[in-house]
């Protein structure tokens, strides 16, 4: 099925019966200095999972 993303579960452990990730959340995360207001910012590589929220929720 083309389009769709593949997803690489992942168990959780913690005070529940079962729990999963449908995938690894940032592959990496570089400081690159300070945008005018003073805030840090950084270079990131999201996984595909990731970048689909972070891109619903922008």
């Amino acid at each position: 099925m083309a389009g769709l993303a593949k997803i690489h579960p992942i168990n959780l452990k913690g005070l529940w019966e079962l729990g999963f990730a449908l995938d690894e959340h940032t592959i990496s995360s570089q400081f690159i200095g300070y945008d005018e207001s003073g805030r840090e910012r950084f270079q990131t590589e999201r996984s595909v999972m990731e970048d689909l929220l972070y891109r619903s929720l922008g």
